[in-house]
This record gives structure tokens, C-alpha cells and sequence, in this order.
């Protein structure tokens, strides 16, 4: 099949046809009103202030001469002007109170909860 094909909504129940990946509009919308604010996810001033406590200790290290710190994930030199997000050593699926404890590529934290995600959707 074509990537970008039309298709049935992925929503169980759902009539809508789709073109390309995802979900239809009124699906997509109502799953991300169901999955709340980044305040109710967690994602408040307090994760902010950490994550900009870490960003200001990168920047210090780097200052002082030390290396780049590794990324968790890839293990890839990170710098404050690359995209960077304050990720969880503990998943928040199976750890629901965990709080995000380090820096990380924003591509490696989202590539890690997209996998985790399709772990739990292809389970079903």
C-alpha cells in the first residue's frame, strides 16, 4: 500500500476516511482533549525550573571547559542550543508519580514515548 493513501481512521468505530497517517480531525481532537493539558500531564513550573536548573549546570560545565554531557538515550554530545527536553529515567506509564530527571534530545525523549506508546497500543 501507498504511504500516503487513503484509509480507514485508526479510532475504533470511526467511519471517517483519512489520507496519510493519523487519526481524522474530530478523533485527533477529541484524543488530545482526553489526554489534558501539559499542566495536567505533570509538566508544570516546577519541571520547568528543573529543566532550566540542569540547562544553566550544562552551561557552566561547558563554560569551565568539561565535556558536552551525553544524551541518555544515544549518548550524543548535547549542547544548550540544540533542542533538548527534560526526560524521565523511569517511565511515566509504569511510574506515574516519576518526575523527569535529565536532560535529553528532544528526539530521543520523543522517540523513546512514541515507542513506548506503540508498545501499549500493539498489545491490546
Amino acid at each position: 500500500m501507498a504511504r500516503n493513501a487513503w484509509r480507514a481512521c485508526p479510532t475504533p468505530g470511526c467511519p471517517q476516511m483519512v489520507y496519510g497517517p493519523g487519526r481524522c480531525t474530530g478523533c485527533a481532537q477529541e484524543a488530545e482533549r482526553k489526554r489534558g493539558t501539559a499542566h495536567q500531564r505533570g509538566y508544570d513550573a516546577r519541571h520547568r525550573s528543573a529543566k532550566e536548573r540542569l540547562l544553566a549546570d550544562l552551561r557552566r560545565d561547558l563554560a569551565a571547559g568539561r565535556p558536552p554531557w551525553s544524551c541518555a538515550r544515544c549518548g550524543e554530545p548535547m549542547t544548550p542550543e540544540q533542542d533538548l527536553e527534560h526526560g524521565h529515567t523511569l517511565d511515566r506509564v509504569t511510574n506515574p508519580g516519576a518526575r523527569a530527571d535529565r536532560l535529553e534530545h528532544a528526539r530521543c525523549n520523543r522517540s523513546a514515548g512514541g515507542a513506548i506508546g506503540a508498545a501499549i497500543t500493539n498489545s491490546r
